[in-house]
């Protein structure tokens, strides 16, 4: 209990500096952070190491994040694109060891289309070769009210659909989703008090 208690403090103080660090990196003019880690055992000061970097644009945006293991590699690197205040490519490097059994691609390369609301229209995921793995569209009502998404597979199949319903006041009410073949697969209602 006390663990799960810590982990969710450490997650909600780790969100609120996240949210903050793209105004505080632009206020500043940061152009990086580095972390640095200092493992304990038993009470006495062990490794220490630089655990990971974060490069920023003028604008305060993270265009370069690297997470290193303690022996000094690169465990993870992501580089991230921006067309004026929205993402319009990231690309995941993941050096995985023979140990790691994560479903997460070693390579993977997104990029991102946005209307002139700044709302995403399409995002589509490549693999290390270039080809499509699979592409999302997302429409949107006169009111910008996300209406449904749509993902297909590299050939053009549609492997998902969410389908989004709105009550008189633009709060969301409803989202089905159905998978392959037009098959609906959950209906999830939204109430609100």
């Amino acid at each position: 209990m006390k663990q799960t208690l810590l982990l969710m403090v450490v997650l909600l103080f780790t969100a609120k500096v996240g949210a903050q660090s793209r105004k505080q990196a632009k206020e500043y003019k940061i152009k990086s952070t580095t972390e640095t880690t200092t493992l304990f055992e038993n009470g006495k000061e062990g490794v220490t190491y630089k655990s990971s970097y974060k490069a920023f644009d003028k604008d305060g945006n993270v265009i370069e994040e690297v997470d290193y293991n303690k022996d000094g590699s690169t465990r993870k690197r992501v580089r991230t694109k921006y067309a004026g205040k929205e993402k319009s490519e990231e690309i995941v490097e993941n050096n995985k060891s023979a140990k790691d059994n994560s479903e997460d691609p070693k390579y993977s390369r997104t990029t991102w289309k946005h209307n002139g609301n700044g709302d995403k229209v399409e995002e589509t995921q490549y693999d290390q070769a270039g080809n499509i793995i699979q592409r999302t569209t997302f429409t949107y009502n006169s009111k910008g009210e996300k209406l449904m998404e749509l993902t297909m597979d590299a050939s053009g199949k549609i492997i998902r659909k969410e389908i989004y319903v709105y009550n008189a006041k633009g709060l969301k009410t409803e989202k089905k989703i159905y998978g392959p073949n037009d098959t609906l697969i959950k209906v999830i209602k939204y109430t609100y008090a």
